[in-house]
């Protein structure tokens, strides 16, 4: 389940949630594309290409190599 919130103003939320049946880095590129700020992520490797991108501040696990 991929989980994507919003606060665009102090009295709104926006939860919008997407089911996969896998992990793939593909599936977070796909859903955020264009997206710039913060960005909450386990440390699972398949999350790596979107936590480098630019304008993305990963507020999760990161696995240290």
């Amino acid at each position: 389940m991929w989980v994507q919130v919003a606060e665009p103003a102090a009295d709104q939320k926006i939860i919008l949630s997407d089911y996969s049946s896998g992990r793939s880095g593909s599936i977070p590129l796909k859903l955020l594309d264009g997206y710039q700020g913060y960005l909450q992520t386990g440390g699972y490797e398949g999350y790596a290409a979107i936590s480098r991108l630019p304008g993305i501040i990963n507020q999760g696990c990161t696995r240290r190599a």
